[in-house]
């Protein structure tokens, strides 16, 4: 009973948040603040749910729940260039954990899209002026900061609350299920992000894709929420400690990155050379800086290593 009724709100709240605002200064700027606002220390609850099924004979899975407390870092601003990095506290407050997790980079009237291919590829998409007029892209990485996947949409702002949607986003198997399941190669999701005083959330509509050669079919239908409720930062003074501590490592793998995919055609990330792959040499690397602090020349080798760029 408890999904049920996490799901009608959250379809209610999409429901009754409207119109976009035409594009002016003011809006720009509004645009911005609602970005903004989605720094901060958080408890944050993680909800899916497979809805109903589109394959004959499906049968759907149990939800998943799970909560954290989770801090969000502005990493950079440049006013059309938004970078959000999230770091996740697990563990007791007495004994925390502190795990580098996802990335949201946010860039306004983007005329590059990179799309996700399937299995390690993705290509870049060239977008006209005027269809991206207005918007802003979300890019969201991976958590050694490689791709994940991006998507382009405007924000609303009414009724107290700002608004972005996605268009339609192809996106690689969620951690939550990629080490489990092999029944299904990609997500197509539309991403709702929606902003108000008391925190955000993430609202998916997500169809689980099965690829087949060149044959594309869709195992269910799956339901995403995920509220991040604001809280006092004292609870989550271990992920400052440790961003203060690791920043000056992850900082230019980050930007090494954007720089690599604002110039792409299309990446692929290689296979393993010699058993190592880019998720295994970026762990070295980071050992290695805490002797010696890693250069830009290095960051952008392993890129260049284990990056076909097209």
């Amino acid at each position: 009973m408890k999904t049920k009724h996490i799901v009608t709100a959250a379809l209610a709240i999409i429901a009754g948040i409207s119109s976009i605002h035409a594009g002016t200064g003011e809006k720009f700027n509004e645009d911005r603040e609602a970005i903004l606002a989605m720094a901060g220390a958080y408890e944050v609850r993680f909800h899916f749910s497979e809805s109903f099924p589109i394959a004959e004979g499906y049968k759907l899975r149990k939800p998943y729940d799970e909560s954290a407390r989770e801090l969000v870092k502005l990493i950079s601003d440049t006013g059309d260039r938004i970078v959000l990095q999230h770091l996740l506290v697990v563990g007791s407050e007495s004994e925390p954990t502190v795990v580098k997790h996802w990335g949201q980079i946010w860039t306004y009237q983007d005329i590059s899209i990179l799309g996700y291919m399937g299995g390690e590829h993705w290509e870049a998409r060239k977008m006209e002026a005027a269809d991206v007029a207005g918007k802003w892209s979300q890019y969201v990485t991976q958590t050694d900061d490689s791709p994940r996947y991006e998507s382009i949409g405007a924000w609303s702002h009414t009724g107290g609350a700002s608004e972005w949607i996605s268009e339609p986003t192809a996106r690689p198997l969620p951690r939550r299920e990629y080490t489990t399941r092999d029944d299904y190669q990609m997500l197509l999701a539309e991403n709702r992000h929606v902003v108000t005083k008391s925190g955000w959330s993430h609202f998916q509509m997500n169809r689980k894709r099965v690829l087949t050669g060149q044959t594309v079919s869709d195992l269910c239908i799956e339901i995403g929420v995920n509220t991040y409720t604001r809280i006092s930062p004292a609870p989550l003074a271990a992920a400052e400690t440790w961003w203060t501590e690791h920043r000056a490592f992850w900082e230019p793998v980050a930007m090494a990155w954007i720089d690599t995919t604002d110039k792409a055609k299309g990446i692929e990330l290689k296979p393993a050379a010699g058993g190592k792959t880019y998720a295994r040499l970026i762990k070295d690397l980071r050992r290695k800086s805490k002797i010696t602090p890693a250069t830009p020349h290095e960051i952008a080798g392993l890129l260049e290593e284990f990056t076909i760029n097209n």
